[in-house]
């Protein structure tokens, strides 16, 4: 019988991908069998992060690059992602995320008048329900969390 831990190469512990990863999973509920697609940029620590975890259906995503996954994600976080990458990465939501899905959305200028109200915007568009959005403060990074609701579902039908 083979012991994986035996085998398995050490690795470097970036401490702040395992606490990002912590609170995203907490926040989120994804357990290991569900497909997370994490997009944005510098995106190594943290998708190793989830490898480590045995996050089997995790993968990377640039906002140029084609979808490659076979099924769409059940939960997508969209980290150090800054303006139009942002903007083009969000408006792929409906191609990119499960029916049931959760988003996690980098917030990199909350102060920034026009940007809360064009995510929230995009996120309406892809049948998110303004009542099941809300954002969260993750050491001292603001993260905008959303999940499909009911009626947003059955309209996008």
């Amino acid at each position: 019988m083979c012991d994986r831990i035996e085998f398995a190469p050490e690795r470097n512990i970036d401490e702040s991908a395992q606490k990002l990863v912590d609170r995203l999973i907490a926040l989120t509920g994804s357990k290991p069998k569900d497909h997370v697609m994490v997009a944005g940029r510098h995106l190594l620590p943290v998708f190793l992060e989830l490898c480590a975890r045995q996050y089997l259906h995790a993968c990377c995503k640039t906002a140029l690059a084609p979808r490659i996954a076979d099924e769409p994600a059940d939960t997508l976080w969209i980290l150090n992602a800054k303006g139009e990458e942002l903007v083009a990465l969000a408006s792929n939501l409906g191609r990119d995320l499960s029916p049931n899905g959760t988003v996690v959305i980098a917030i990199d200028s909350p102060n920034s008048q026009s940007f809360p109200f064009r995510v929230r915007h995009l996120l309406l568009d892809s049948g998110f329900d303004a009542a099941h959005q809300r954002a969260v403060s993750i050491e001292g990074n603001v993260y905008l969390f959303a999940r499909k609701s009911a009626c947003a579902r059955a309209k996008a039908a």
